[in-house]
């Protein structure tokens, strides 16, 4: 048995993970049971995740992105999207496996491995059988800040359709809020972004004519 590409939490952990973006992990296929290739929750520990970014992560059997079984997950303004997981039938779970608790404000790309999870109306979740809700982020890079992030692109539905619940500043410690006023924010919002990266305007260099 082999979980937990990024990171695998079990027994008694009591976790909570703020600002993080996990990504680019994987299980490879050499247990039978190889899950979670970005988290997997496993026997016990009670975990919550806010303002999380788990994208790009894949599973040799099920689900890519968050796997729990045992365990409580609780997800506050967090993406689980672009995740991959290579277990061919209906029970592939791409982006999240087993049972959560919704904090809302979460963007999901399937909700295929999630049956039992009583989503909130402020959370975006893709429809069942494969479909999925994109987030369309950026690659994993250096966006400033310390580690690397995975910046939301222009026309995102991550973009202001959050909640800050409580924080200050996002993963790379910039500002959050930062609030676009073309973009209308759903019902609770405060027009954060969800997931780990508040996406806000860059700096422009001002040029000042002072002569002829």
């Amino acid at each position: 048995f082999v979980a937990g590409g990024g990171i695998e939490l079990e027994n008694d952990t009591l976790a909570t993970m703020v600002n993080c973006t996990i990504a680019s992990n994987f299980v490879s296929g050499v247990e039978t049971y190889s899950d979670g290739g970005g988290i997997s929750v496993w026997a016990g520990p009670s975990v919550i995740l806010i303002s999380c970014t788990i994208s790009g992560n894949s599973s040799a059997s099920y689900a890519g992105g968050v796997w729990t079984r045992g365990g409580t997950c609780t997800l506050e303004n967090t993406i689980i999207s672009g995740n991959s997981a290579s277990t061919a039938g209906p029970d592939v779970l791409a982006d999240s496996g087993g049972i959560f608790t919704s904090g809302g404000f979460n963007f999901i790309g399937t909700a295929d491995g999630a049956p039992g999870t009583s989503w909130l109306a402020s959370d975006q979740v893709g429809p069942k059988n494969g479909h999925l809700l994109d987030p369309v982020l950026g690659p994993l890079q250096d966006n400033g800040g310390p580690t690397p992030t995975m910046m939301p692109a222009s026309g995102s539905l991550v973009i202001d359709h959050g909640n800050s619940c409580g924080l200050t500043t996002d993963q790379r410690g910039w500002p959050r809020t930062f609030n676009f006023r073309s973009i209308p924010k759903p019902t609770g919002g405060d027009g954060t972004d969800i997931g780990a990266v508040e996406l806000g305007l860059s700096a422009a260099l001002a040029v000042v004519k002072t002569g002829p």
